[in-house]
């Protein structure tokens, strides 16, 4: 399975990149050198380890091993697509609903960064007095990660979340925020509710959001 941070490359295109983030559970972005984030089926790329090829030489009696060469590479900082009114904070965790193929309803859990900052976030689940990280990463401006795939019955592992973040801009000058944390409470008989999952600016099937942090 592709991984965040992964280095792949397109099949059916020149170059490649690294995931920096899944848009669906079949969806990734893929930055490439360029700073360009390119969204692309997971079935479209493939894992490319940069990996150098060595073959092994028996050195002669007393010859001295000559020491690798490391070339040193200054990476081009990346642009990032800021929106008007991007610039207050807006985060949710979202859980989006469907019918797979065996006709059982489930449900698609991210996490959505609407705003120009770029998240680092810590996300935990809490029972009774412990306290365990589920997901900890980085989310880029104005997009959104695939967490988790549940089915209903599944829900409990959910009911109390806290999520903790930074937010910030890198490669230039920006109005600095304060770290967050908020817990939410995830009901799960809510989520049988007529009405409860509606359309969303985020996705195209019907959604239900928990706000994280809204200015």
């Amino acid at each position: 399975m592709i991984k965040i941070g992964d280095r792949v490359k397109f099949l059916n295109d020149v170059g490649g990149g690294i995931v920096v983030a899944y848009q669906t559970r079949n969806i990734v972005l893929v930055r490439t050198p360029d700073g360009f984030e390119i969204p692309t089926l997971t079935s479209d790329v493939i894992p490319d380890p940069i990996e150098a090829e060595t073959k092994a030489v028996s050195p002669a009696p007393g010859a001295k091993t000559a020491e690798p060469v490391v070339a040193k590479v200054t990476p081009k900082p990346a642009t990032t697509f800021e929106r008007r009114g991007g610039d207050m904070l807006h985060f949710l965790l979202t859980f989006v609903t469907y019918v797979n193929d065996e006709a059982e309803k489930m449900l698609e859990i991210y996490l959505v960064n609407d705003s120009n900052y770029t998240l680092t976030y810590s996300l935990i689940a809490l029972e009774n007095t412990a306290a365990t990280v589920r997901y900890e990463g980085s989310l880029e401006p104005n997009t959104k990660i695939f967490l988790e795939e549940i089915s209903y019955d599944r829900l409990g592992e959910w009911e109390r979340i806290l999520v903790q973040g930074i937010a910030l801009k890198r490669n230039k000058p920006f109005s600095p925020k304060e770290p967050f944390s908020t817990k939410l409470r995830i009901e799960g008989s809510k989520f049988y509710r007529p009405g409860t999952f509606r359309s969303s600016d985020f996705f195209e099937d019907p959604a239900l959001s928990f706000e994280i942090v809204k200015e």
